[in-house]
């Protein structure tokens, strides 16, 4: 049996075998057949195919790659030979498949024409693969247009007026501004006996051609739509009838096309009242120019408030207008509207009123009850306020907030409720104002509103995590659950794909929405205005690190990166607390974009929640990555598809024929079904096929916008998640008019909607998915034209002092392939955030800089910029990378150093590394440190000599190497003594640190009365300077010193004290080094299980725990413990942990080992013994004894 392969080359592309769609394994794979498709019995050659679909790799990995993806392709036409391959070439043969596009070889009826625009979903490849697409898109597209313009002349000759205005509408949608295709369409429809569908038709086209291409219409054009409007309309028996041969002409003085009458109708509007005192003063003014010119800009600003929103001005006397909103534009919210142009226009010396109601339009009827009642509030508002009827209030809720202001008396035996409007819910988005607009069906998820309101009413701390995949309807689901559970407050936090400078600041529309209109002047003023109890404003201070985007950098950046986001975590917790009450919710949406700092800061507020605080909802997509496992009081929740019941019964309720396809394709996700939906009927023969995917559904709608509306929302895309009229309107490249329309039809046609209004317009996508689908709609040399017109509209702002706009220029420079650009921007913006504690940030931008370094050739310049990126990228990795990329870019940054001759760097990067690798391979970090020592030397720095010295003791001595040790610091033993009691932070915790060193190699070899003097000084040094590290420090050197005297009691409460002070600051690492010790201690105390137990834990851990020299220790601390305990024969374990230890050199390890070998060994205890003896001789550890008085002293002193 033959099969053969149809190929769908417009709308999403397809492929069928037999008639059965067939799914391509991977997006190469599809992208070769529709390559091949193109143009069939064409060879492609294998070289031409690797290099332009895997241009990054070498040739031979690149030809393995098209060979694996041929075999697929070859594999998933199985049943056909269509494919035709050799070792050289790959084609498809022609006799073997169907394309759509073949169609067009007869005269086909218009139904069976191909649908939608070329190669739909066929984008985000690289750049010649795009090129080559783009070509085709225009030749199929001009071949299809072509056939078009035969068939609608045919058409037209034979009076096939019914097909002629389906060929034309397919004409118009490939080019929405080819008039000949309107005078078919035109001639069509008015022969059909629809002489104002025609009409109507010019006016939509012509008005579009003027604000789109700012040209008029052609003549001809005109003159046939005056022949048809001086036509009466055609009568049933009349349809149908020959076109006249000779064309009438058009009146000496046309007066362009007048509007339809047409009768009144009830309608939905909004009217509102305006009161204006600048156009009171301009009518008061004598000068009469002055009026004129004043009276006309107050006028325009009002007019042009109104026009943005949709509105018109219906009438006006003096210094009032009115206006109504809802007639042009009946699908979009009136109120709302209505709304968003008197909060600008009240800021305009104006008193507002607003009402909403159905009122009587069209035809002759001007006069909308609803403006008696907009009047009489516009009258009783002072200037710069707005106030509204309940009705309004109601509709905006969600995006705007409102106080209850004095009743209206309008004559009535009630008084009319009256609400002031007091500004714009800055923690609004997109489904805010979808929501004002009017939402869609919502069916089943009863159960989980349940849930999730039984969680809601418990008594303790309360938090769910609701995740589902995009689309699925998350943020729906939150708002019935909202509407349900009724709190008093909804406190919002929306995280935004890929956004620049997210973080914690997210955060601050917390304390934005406690505090209300005082927050956005002074945030910190209105703190203290809201909580003058002076403890509880202590408290909550730590919350004011959230306003870091607003320019200072909060007094907390140098607390360890746990300790701070606990304390924001605390401080807003106690801020909603004292402000809000338990009965609020704090929604968190979109979680899964949260940057590294927000992820933690949202982690400690879950954990942190008590009984009072709010109820927590978290919304995010699977795999997010965020650990938020083993949280008390957490319950998560996953949104599962619409089953099909439910999704027949959401696309019934949406006016749309339901089918099996259609359902299961939907895969439950009602997003899905919304946007099939308002594709309408579609044919039933199959001729214009549902995408596979809601991508793929996305795009098709995307690509047949005309093009003033793609302009604009790839625009929107390329800007981000809420792009603002500064950059979208230049961006677009269409006039201020053109721009306002096309800003309302997408608000219309519900993709781009605008979610703030001051001090700029800023818009929201309708969803996320949506925003994704329109920038991988658009082509790759477009996307990076857009890119660059970015970087081209801000850099001399940014370079004119504004710098937070160097994140955002990083990454559009990077996008258009301006490496170096995107490295400057970087840079300077890293730098800028590591300075205001916005580490999360300053790494994304770091690694932006990272990733356009590597695209340019290394000379000393870039090496230079390379430099200066890991020595900004070092400090934040500590605490944010993983340890053994931290040393790669040690290593990096140093060989770079000595590369371009960097001395000073060299010398401080060689000490660096010398701490850093003490933990990991000793013999390293003495190469490093005297490395550094060389370097400080021949630099005659003195100090760098000292710390040098310092680093070998500091190795030596974690080495045990204590007589080594001293000889290092011997030179330097009375370093920092005189200059640590200047209070100098860093002076004081270098002679703690040195301090302790001495003290824990004297008291090794036996020096007590010595070793005990040091550990003293580190006490005092460390108490007098309350640094929570010194502290530490000194703890430390007191469990040495006990341990070495065998006090392990009182050794074990030392170092428990030391991990007491690790745990509050959060230092991991300090803290799981001070339990090794502890649980070493306990071993030899009548706790020696809870030791086993505690060293177990630690090296559970892995890499998360203790560093390797410390593993080791642990490791030979337990493993003797139990052998000393349990005993056996078997001691191969311990043998192989000797060979380890003596890999690295631990020598205090080695003897450990080999004292338990030789009590445990009975086949050659002497052989260990004597070895242990050599190890004693050349360290010279010594029994170290201390008496009670002196260790109660010492205890006292520490407590």
């Amino acid at each position: 049996m033959e099969y053969q392969v149809g190929i769908n080359l417009f709308g999403q592309f397809e492929a069928r075998l037999d008639g059965v769609p067939v799914r391509m394994p991977t997006r190469k794979v599809e992208l070769i057949l529709a390559l091949l498709a193109i143009e069939p019995d064409v060879a492609l050659s294998r070289s031409t195919l690797a290099g332009m679909l895997w241009p990054g790799q070498p040739d031979a990995q690149a030809r393995a790659s098209l060979r694996q993806a041929i075999f697929r392709l070859k594999t998933t036409l199985e049943p056909s030979d269509a494919l035709e391959v050799t070792s050289g070439w790959i084609k498809l043969r022609s006799n073997r498949i169907a394309r759509d596009l073949d169609a067009l070889d007869h005269r086909v009826a218009a139904s069976a024409l191909p649908i939608g625009t070329p190669l739909e979903g066929m984008s985000g490849f690289e750049p010649e693969v795009e090129d080559r697409l783009d070509a085709a898109r225009a030749e199929l597209r001009a071949h299809l247009m072509n056939w078009l313009e035969e068939a609608e002349s045919e058409a037209l000759a034979a009076r096939r007026f019914a097909d002629l205005e389906s060929l034309a509408r397919r004409h118009l949608v490939l080019d929405g501004y080819d008039e000949s295709a309107l005078r078919m369409l035109m001639t069509a429809l008015w022969r059909q006996g629809r002489r104002n569908a025609a009409l109507d038709v010019f006016r939509e086209t012509s008005q579009r051609i003027r604000a789109d291409l700012s040209v008029s219409v052609d003549p001809s054009t005109t003159a046939l739509y005056q022949e048809i409007r001086a036509q009466p309309a055609a009568s049933k028996d009349q349809k149908q009838t020959a076109v006249t041969a000779e064309r009438i002409e058009p009146p000496a003085s046309p007066t362009g096309p007048p509007a339809e009458a047409t009768l009144p109708h009830l309608r939905h509007v909004a009217v509102m009242h305006v009161v204006s005192d600048r156009l009171l003063a301009a009518l008061r003014n004598r000068d009469p120019e002055d009026a004129e010119a004043a009276s006309r800009a107050a006028s325009d600003a009002i007019e042009r408030a109104v026009r943005r929103e949709g509105g018109l001005i219906a009438g006006r006397a003096g210094h009032r207008l009115s206006c109504v909103f809802g007639v042009d534009r009946p699908d979009e919210s009136p109120a709302l509207s209505a709304t968003f142009a008197a909060y600008e226009i009240a800021r305009l010396d104006c008193a507002v009123g607003i009402d909403t109601s159905r009122a009587l339009i069209g035809g002759e009827s001007d006069s909308y009850p609803a403006a008696h009642l907009a009047q009489i509030l516009a009258e009783a508002a002072a200037p710069g306020d707005a106030l509204c009827t309940e009705r309004v209030a109601a509709s905006c809720c969600g995006a705007f907030s409102f106080t209850a202001a004095d009743p209206a008396q309008t004559g009535e035996t009630e008084p009319v409720p009256v609400w002031r409007l007091t500004g714009e819910i800055l923690s609004r988005g997109s489904f805010d104002i979808r929501k004002a607009r009017g939402l869609t069906p919502f069916v089943a998820r009863e159960s989980e509103i349940e849930e999730v309101s039984t969680i809601a009413a418990q008594p303790g701390p309360r938090a769910v995590a609701i995740t589902g995949e995009a689309g699925i309807g998350k943020s729906r689901f939150v708002h019935e659950t909202l509407m349900r559970l009724g709190p008093v407050n909804l406190l919002r936090v929306q995280f935004h794909p890929n956004e620049i400078g997210g973080g914690i600041a997210r955060f601050a529309s917390v304390l934005a929405s406690l505090l209300g209109d005082r927050f956005a002047d002074d945030p910190v003023a209105a703190l203290d205005a809201a909580i003058p109890d002076a403890s509880l404003r202590r408290r909550i201070a730590p919350a004011e690190a959230v306003f870091a985007s607003r320019g200072a950098a909060p007094e907390s950046v140098e607390m360890p990166r746990g300790v701070r986001m606990q304390a924001i975590a605390d401080a807003l917790l106690v801020a909603i607390r004292v402000l809000a009450g338990r009965d609020s919710v704090l929604l968190i949406e979109d979680a899964h974009w949260a940057d590294d700092d927000g992820a933690l800061l949202l982690e400690r507020i879950l954990r942190s929640l008590d009984r009072d605080g709010p109820l927590v909802i978290v919304t995010m997509r699977p795999g997010s990555g965020l650990n938020l496992s083993g949280i008390a009081g957490l319950r998560s929740m996953t949104l599962a598809p619409l089953s099909e019941a439910a999704s027949v019964r959401l696309l019934a309720l949406l006016g749309r024929d339901v089918t099996s396809d259609i359902t299961a394709r939907s895969g439950g996700v009602p997003l899905f079904l919304e946007e099939i939906a308002r594709l309408g009927t579609m044919p039933s023969d199959g001729s214009q096929p549902v995408p596979e995917t809601l991508a793929g559904l996305l795009t098709r709608r995307i690509d047949a916008l005309p093009p003033h509306l793609r302009r604009t929302i790839e625009a929107a895309a390329v800007l981000g998640a809420e792009p603002a009229d500064d950059l979208l309107q230049p961006l677009s490249g269409l006039r201020a008019d053109a721009y306002e329309a096309a800003i309302a039809e997408l608000a219309d046609g519900d993709l781009l909607f605008r979610i703030r209004s001051m001090p700029q317009r800023v818009y929201g996508f309708k969803h996320a998915l949506v925003q994704e689908a329109a920038y991988q709609a658009i082509p790759t040399k477009r996307r990076k034209e857009l890119h660059t017109k970015v970087v081209e509209l801000r850099e001399n702002d940014w370079r004119a002092g504004d710098r937070s706009l160097g994140a955002m220029l990083a990454e559009h420079a990077a996008q258009a392939n301006m490496p170096r650009a995107a490295v400057d921007f970087a840079l300077a913006s890293a730098s800028d955030a590591s300075g205001a504690g916005k580490y999360a940030l300053a790494l994304r931008t770091l690694e932006i800089a990272r990733t356009s370094l590597a695209s340019l050739q290394r000379h000393a310049d870039v090496k230079g910029l390379e430099l200066q990126m890991l020595q900004l990228r070092l400090p934040i990795m500590i605490a944010y990378a993983d340890p053994s990329e931290f040393r790669a870019s040690l290593n990096d940054a140093l060989a770079l150093a000595r590369d371009l001759g960097e001395s000073q760097l060299d010398m401080r990067l060689s000490l660096h590394a010398a701490f850093i690798y003490q933990h990991f391979d000793p013999a390293k970090a003495l190469d490093y440190a005297d490395s550094a020592i060389k370097v400080a030397k021949c630099l005659s720095d003195t100090s760098f000599v000292r710390e040098g010295h310092v680093a070998r003791c500091q190795i030596l001595s974690f080495q045990s190497k204590m007589r080594a040790a001293l000889q290092a610091i011997r030179p330097h033993i009375n370093a920092w003594q005189d200059e640590w009691t200047e209070r100098d932070e860093y002076l004081v915790s270098r002679y703690v640190m040195n301090q302790f060193l001495i003290s824990r190699s004297l008291a090794a070899l036996g020096e007590n009365q010595n070793a005990l003097m040091h550990v003293r000084n580190a006490l005092e040094a460390a108490e007098r300077n309350d640094h929570p590290i010194d502290r530490y420090i000194a703890r430390l050197s007191v469990g040495d010193l006990l341990t070495a005297a065998t006090r392990h009691g009182e050794a074990g409460a030392a170092y428990r004290a030391a991990v007491d002070l690790a745990k509050a600051q959060e230092h991991t690492y300090f803290q799981v080094y001070a339990e090794s010790h502890l649980g070493m201690t306990e071993l030899c105390t009548a706790d020696g299980d809870r030791g086993a137990e505690r060293l177990g834990e630690l090296l559970a851990l892995g890499d998360a725990g203790l560093h390797p020299v410390s593993r080791l220790e642990a490791e030979a601390a337990l493993l003797c413990h139990r052998l000393d305990r349990e005993g056996g024969n078997d001691l191969s374990q311990i043998e192989h942990l000797l060979e380890r230890v003596r890999g690295v050199d631990l020598p205090a390890v080695e003897l450990r080992i080999l004292e338990t070998l030789a009590r445990c060994d009975p086949n050659g205890p002497q052989e260990w013994a004597t070895a242990a003896k050599t190890i004693l001789a050349e360290e010279g550890y010594a029994p170290c004894k201390l008496s009670d008085d002196e260790v109660n002293a010492l205890m006292e002193v520490m407590a």
